[in-house]
């Protein structure tokens, strides 16, 4: 049974970018290793600000982005002018075009719309909060 696993193993923490997944997709795209997730537990404990100047070194690549990201939707404030337009112009592509397959804001408000024909008073206010989310969102 030992002798089967081992070649298995390698496949479990393998790295790969080949299916070109979307990181925060990307859950089961392979485990952390010891020396990141001491990193991610030393950065966690960052404020935003010291967060936004820490240099991470992460062996794994998809981390970088995931702690940019991280800190685009909690911390937007420590983003550079040119983080900030970075994460405008991602934010935009999964919206407006779908990006990375992600649902656009348009394929949501018709989900809204559709939901709202046959929704009582509660669903119609739940709806209707949503619908104002996603024009706040959106790139104007």
């Amino acid at each position: 049974f030992t002798a089967k696993m081992t070649g298995i193993w390698q496949d479990v923490y393998r790295r790969g970018d080949e299916d070109g997944s979307d990181v925060d997709e990307d859950l089961y795209g392979g485990f952390i290793g010891n020396a990141d997730r001491r990193q991610l537990n030393r950065l966690r404990s960052l404020s935003p600000e010291a967060l936004a100047m820490a240099r991470t070194g992460f062996e794994d690549r998809r981390l970088d982005e995931l702690l940019f990201r991280y800190r685009a939707r909690n911390f937007p404030q420590t983003l550079t002018s040119d983080e900030a337009l970075r994460w405008r112009e991602h934010c935009a592509a999964r919206l407006v075009s779908g990006a990375d397959g992600a649902r656009t804001a348009a394929a949501l408000l018709d989900d809204i719309a559709r939901l709202s024909a046959g929704a009582d008073a509660r669903a119609q206010a739940v709806l209707g909060a949503l619908r104002e989310y996603v024009a706040a969102v959106l790139p104007v």
